[in-house]
């Protein structure tokens, strides 16, 4: 199975935003619907503290630089780019598909609720009670559209708290039958625990969206003696497939939660990055951002990752302007804070692709550290591009980031 590294500069704060990039590098150099639409929406994608950063070493006569690379990723990785990125920083090998984030979910809720005794009440009891064989996975509730002999999964329409715990109360005996526990996580997501999910890949929900559910399905790189879990794991899908069908919350409605989706498995990691506190402000995080953890602080060593999946739900739903406002939001409350210090780097994940931007010395050379790999997998950018694909049904378009910054 791929494992998910590859040779890298030495950085000691990365900081990386998926769902930044939403487009193929390939893309024809057609950008004038998306121009018109930004003028009439949103004005322009304005960034003004990313590019004053990055304007800052761009202009420099000495001392530090910008290095700016593209590294592409397999069509077929079961990871989504941000998971490969993020082994990448933490010089980390992790195995495509079994990157776990259900069981690093648990971590940081039992953090926060030592923190500031708001979290999930029972992450440490689950925690406590390690055993070798236990896995963990994320079960979200989907939406499945049958269109031209495929079934394609759909962005799946937000629910509410108590609508949340209403389904769960309905799946968890069916779960229980299995051996599976299932624990709250954000309304229509839940954790689940189970031998189950020790070592069995999965493919991320970021990565089958808009696509034929049926290649992704569970399973697809499973060993042979993991055969039993995955019959037990698509019956079950199946079961809830009946019963949301049935339930009260898709009644006249016309984009049904109508199946689930099993991910981020895996087991407990040994060397797995601690989560710390947002070093940038000593407020206590509000309620939103303690349920929602779209900000995460991650350190391994000396080196801090920051995980920003702010933009995420706006690029599901092919949301624009949402995905222009959140952008923002970012470049005000990340952007403005970077440091003008070696080290730092900045990097945009997209669907089969990344963007680096890594602040280096006079006398070091991101293009010479990785052009004497395997794969070689860096190349030097002329410039920056930020990516929009407006439809499935329609062509992809592309700008610079300068064409949007103003």
């Amino acid at each position: 199975m791929n494992t998910l590294s590859s040779p890298r500069l030495e950085a000691t704060l990365s900081v990386v935003v998926q769902s930044a990039l939403l487009s193929d590098p390939s893309a024809p150099q057609n950008i004038e619907a998306l121009l018109d639409w930004l003028q009439q929406t949103q004005g322009a994608l304005r960034l003004k503290h990313l590019r004053a950063w990055l304007g800052t070493h761009a202009n420099a006569q000495g001392g530090t630089r910008i290095e700016s690379s593209l590294q592409t990723h397999a069509d077929t990785a079961l990871s989504p780019t941000a998971d490969v990125v993020l082994a990448q920083c933490l010089n980390m090998s992790l195995k495509d598909g079994l990157v776990p984030w259900a069981w690093h979910l648990l971590q940081a809720k039992m953090h926060l609720q030592t923190q500031t005794g708001q979290g999930f009440p029972t992450a440490g009891s689950i925690l406590a009670a390690k055993q070798d064989d236990q896995g963990y996975a994320l079960v979200s509730l989907s939406n499945w559209h049958v269109a031209s002999g495929q079934v394609l999964m759909q962005p799946a329409r937000s629910i509410t708290e108590e609508e949340s715990a209403d389904i769960l109360q309905t799946l968890r005996p069916y779960f229980e039958g299995d051996g599976i526990e299932l624990f709250d996580h954000v309304p229509g997501t839940w954790i689940a625990r189970s031998p189950l999910f020790h070592d069995l890949p999965t493919a991320s929900v970021e990565r089958v969206m808009g696509q034929d559910v049926n290649p992704w399905l569970i399973g697809r790189t499973a060993k042979p003696n993991q055969q039993k879990a995955i019959r037990t794991l698509r019956r079950l899908q199946s079961e809830v497939q009946m019963l949301l069908y049935q339930h009260p919350i898709n009644d006249a409605q016309s984009s049904p939660l109508n199946s689930i989706w099993f991910s981020a498995t895996g087991q407990e990691q040994e060397r797995w990055p601690k989560v710390v506190p947002n070093p940038w402000r000593q407020d206590t995080l509000p309620p939103s951002e303690q349920s929602l953890p779209t900000r995460q602080w991650l350190q391994s060593g000396t080196h801090t990752v920051l995980m920003l999946d702010d933009l995420s739900t706006a690029c599901a739903n092919l949301d624009l302007k949402a995905w222009c406002e959140a952008f923002e939001k970012i470049d005000q409350d990340i952007f403005s804070r970077l440091p003008q210090t070696a080290g730092v780097e900045v990097i945009f994940c997209g669907h089969n692709y990344s963007k680096h931007w890594t602040v280096v010395g006079q006398n070091t050379s991101l293009s010479d550290a990785c052009k004497n790999t395997p794969q070689s997998w860096w190349h030097r950018l002329p410039k920056l591009s930020a990516l929009w694909p407006l439809s499935s049904k329609t062509s992809k378009h592309e700008s610079t980031l300068e064409d949007l910054l103003i």
